[in-house]
Protein backbone atom coordinates (compact mmCIF):
# COMPACT_ATOMS: atom_id res chain seq x y z
CA UNK A 1 0.00 0.00 0.00
CA UNK A 2 1.43 3.09 -1.05
CA UNK A 3 1.54 5.54 2.07
CA UNK A 4 -0.08 8.82 1.12
CA UNK A 5 -0.05 9.92 4.70
CA UNK A 6 3.87 9.77 4.72
CA UNK A 7 3.56 11.76 1.53
CA UNK A 8 1.09 14.33 3.27
CA UNK A 9 3.29 14.98 6.27
CA UNK A 10 6.77 15.74 4.71
CA UNK A 11 4.67 18.02 2.38
CA UNK A 12 3.75 20.26 5.49
CA UNK A 13 6.94 20.59 6.03
CA UNK A 14 8.18 20.82 2.56
CA UNK A 15 5.94 23.92 1.95
CA UNK A 16 6.39 25.54 5.79
CA UNK A 17 10.49 25.18 4.70
CA UNK A 18 9.49 27.16 1.80
CA UNK A 19 8.05 29.96 3.31
CA UNK A 20 11.09 30.11 6.05
CA UNK A 21 13.75 29.71 3.28
CA UNK A 22 12.33 32.38 1.66
CA UNK A 23 11.73 34.94 4.27
CA UNK A 24 15.60 34.03 5.59
CA UNK A 25 16.79 34.18 1.59
CA UNK A 26 14.97 37.77 0.99
CA UNK A 27 15.85 39.06 4.95
CA UNK A 28 19.40 37.83 4.95
CA UNK A 29 20.79 36.63 2.26
CA UNK A 30 19.61 38.76 -1.11
CA UNK A 31 17.59 41.54 -0.30
CA UNK A 32 16.91 42.03 -4.11
CA UNK A 33 14.80 38.96 -3.97
CA UNK A 34 11.49 38.83 -5.03
CA UNK A 35 10.29 36.92 -2.28
CA UNK A 36 6.56 37.03 -2.74
CA UNK A 37 6.12 34.55 -5.97
CA UNK A 38 8.41 32.01 -3.86
CA UNK A 39 5.58 33.04 -0.71
CA UNK A 40 3.03 32.16 -3.03
CA UNK A 41 3.88 29.03 -3.92
CA UNK A 42 5.21 27.53 -0.43
CA UNK A 43 1.02 29.23 0.52
CA UNK A 44 -0.23 27.13 -2.13
CA UNK A 45 1.84 24.14 -1.78
CA UNK A 46 -0.03 24.08 1.92
CA UNK A 47 -3.13 24.47 0.89
CA UNK A 48 -3.37 21.50 -1.63
CA UNK A 49 -1.64 19.76 0.67
CA UNK A 50 -4.79 20.76 3.28
CA UNK A 51 -7.51 19.52 0.50
CA UNK A 52 -5.40 16.48 -0.39
CA UNK A 53 -5.29 15.69 3.79
CA UNK A 54 -9.09 16.37 3.96
CA UNK A 55 -10.01 14.22 0.96
CA UNK A 56 -7.69 11.30 2.43
CA UNK A 57 -9.46 11.72 5.44
CA UNK A 58 -12.48 11.67 4.23
CA UNK A 59 -12.15 8.41 2.45
CA UNK A 60 -9.64 6.09 4.73
CA UNK A 61 -12.57 6.27 7.66
CA UNK A 62 -15.38 5.42 5.30
CA UNK A 63 -14.45 2.59 2.86
CA UNK A 64 -11.47 1.10 2.50
CA UNK A 65 -9.65 2.65 -0.73
CA UNK A 66 -8.05 -0.29 -2.94
CA UNK A 67 -4.65 0.18 -4.07
CA UNK A 68 -4.65 1.46 -7.42
CA UNK A 69 -6.37 4.16 -5.64
CA UNK A 70 -3.69 5.19 -3.32
CA UNK A 71 -1.35 4.46 -6.30
CA UNK A 72 -3.11 6.93 -9.01
CA UNK A 73 -3.28 9.37 -5.22
CA UNK A 74 0.76 8.98 -5.09
CA UNK A 75 0.84 10.10 -8.74
CA UNK A 76 -1.27 13.03 -8.53
CA UNK A 77 0.77 13.99 -5.53
CA UNK A 78 3.95 13.82 -7.06
CA UNK A 79 3.13 15.38 -10.00
CA UNK A 80 1.74 18.38 -7.99
CA UNK A 81 4.73 18.58 -6.02
CA UNK A 82 6.61 18.80 -9.54
CA UNK A 83 4.30 21.78 -10.84
CA UNK A 84 5.35 23.46 -7.65
CA UNK A 85 8.73 22.69 -7.35
CA UNK A 86 9.32 23.77 -11.25
CA UNK A 87 7.45 27.35 -10.56
CA UNK A 88 10.09 27.46 -7.20
CA UNK A 89 12.87 27.11 -9.70
CA UNK A 90 11.49 28.97 -12.27
CA UNK A 91 11.03 32.06 -9.68
CA UNK A 92 14.75 31.48 -7.46
CA UNK A 93 16.50 31.58 -10.57
CA UNK A 94 15.90 29.19 -13.44
CA UNK A 95 18.81 27.36 -14.51
CA UNK A 96 21.12 28.65 -12.11
CA UNK A 97 18.60 27.45 -8.99
CA UNK A 98 19.93 26.09 -6.00
CA UNK A 99 16.54 24.16 -6.19
CA UNK A 100 17.02 21.94 -9.14
CA UNK A 101 17.82 19.45 -6.50
CA UNK A 102 13.93 19.11 -6.16
CA UNK A 103 13.95 16.80 -8.76
CA UNK A 104 16.38 14.04 -6.92
CA UNK A 105 13.91 14.31 -3.84
CA UNK A 106 10.97 13.18 -5.44
CA UNK A 107 12.76 10.45 -7.86
CA UNK A 108 13.90 8.97 -4.73
CA UNK A 109 10.46 8.44 -2.91
CA UNK A 110 9.00 7.50 -6.62
CA UNK A 111 11.77 4.73 -6.71
CA UNK A 112 10.68 3.53 -2.90
CA UNK A 113 6.55 3.64 -3.88
CA UNK A 114 6.77 2.52 -6.68
CA UNK A 115 7.73 -0.36 -9.77
CA UNK A 116 11.10 0.32 -11.61
CA UNK A 117 9.50 1.17 -14.83
CA UNK A 118 7.32 4.06 -13.08
CA UNK A 119 9.96 4.95 -11.22
CA UNK A 120 12.41 5.12 -14.42
CA UNK A 121 9.93 6.83 -16.34
CA UNK A 122 10.06 9.67 -13.20
CA UNK A 123 13.43 10.02 -13.42
CA UNK A 124 14.02 10.13 -16.91
CA UNK A 125 10.90 13.03 -17.46
CA UNK A 126 13.44 14.60 -14.88
CA UNK A 127 16.24 14.53 -17.09
CA UNK A 128 14.53 16.10 -19.89
CA UNK A 129 13.02 18.53 -17.49
CA UNK A 130 16.35 19.39 -16.14
CA UNK A 131 18.35 19.02 -19.72
CA UNK A 132 16.18 20.91 -21.69
CA UNK A 133 16.36 24.01 -20.03
CA UNK A 134 20.18 24.58 -20.14
CA UNK A 135 20.35 23.99 -23.60
CA UNK A 136 17.16 26.26 -24.31
CA UNK A 137 18.63 29.32 -22.36
CA UNK A 138 21.99 29.12 -23.98
CA UNK A 139 20.49 28.89 -27.51
CA UNK A 140 18.54 31.76 -26.53
CA UNK A 141 21.49 33.28 -25.00
CA UNK A 142 23.59 33.25 -27.98
CA UNK A 143 20.85 34.46 -30.30
CA UNK A 144 19.70 37.44 -28.49
CA UNK A 145 23.80 38.42 -27.01
CA UNK A 146 22.64 38.11 -23.32
CA UNK A 147 23.80 36.42 -20.54
CA UNK A 148 21.79 33.25 -18.89
CA UNK A 149 21.63 36.23 -15.95
CA UNK A 150 18.95 38.50 -17.71
CA UNK A 151 16.43 35.62 -17.41
CA UNK A 152 12.71 37.31 -16.14
CA UNK A 153 13.07 35.43 -13.08
CA UNK A 154 16.79 37.22 -12.59
CA UNK A 155 16.08 41.04 -14.15
CA UNK A 156 15.54 42.36 -10.50
CA UNK A 157 18.31 41.24 -9.50
CA UNK A 158 20.62 41.94 -12.28
CA UNK A 159 18.60 44.70 -14.38
CA UNK A 160 20.08 45.03 -17.78
CA UNK A 161 22.38 48.36 -17.04
CA UNK A 162 24.04 46.20 -14.63
CA UNK A 163 27.57 44.33 -15.81
CA UNK A 164 26.25 41.26 -16.22
CA UNK A 165 23.67 42.15 -18.45
CA UNK A 166 26.04 43.80 -20.87
CA UNK A 167 26.32 42.78 -24.52
CA UNK A 168 29.39 40.65 -25.31
CA UNK A 169 31.95 42.69 -26.62
CA UNK A 170 31.74 40.70 -30.15
CA UNK A 171 28.32 42.38 -30.37
CA UNK A 172 29.48 46.10 -29.46
CA UNK A 173 31.53 46.28 -32.61
CA UNK A 174 28.91 46.18 -34.68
Amino acid sequence: MIPNRWLLNMRWLGGSSVLVAAWLAHRFVLPALDAQPLYAVGALVLVYNAMLSAWVGRHSGTAQLGTAVHRRLAKLQIGVDWLAAIALIHFSGGVESPLVFLFVFHIVIASLLFPRRTALGYAATALLLCGRSPSSRAAASWRTGTSSACCPARRRLHPPSSPRCSEPSRLRAW
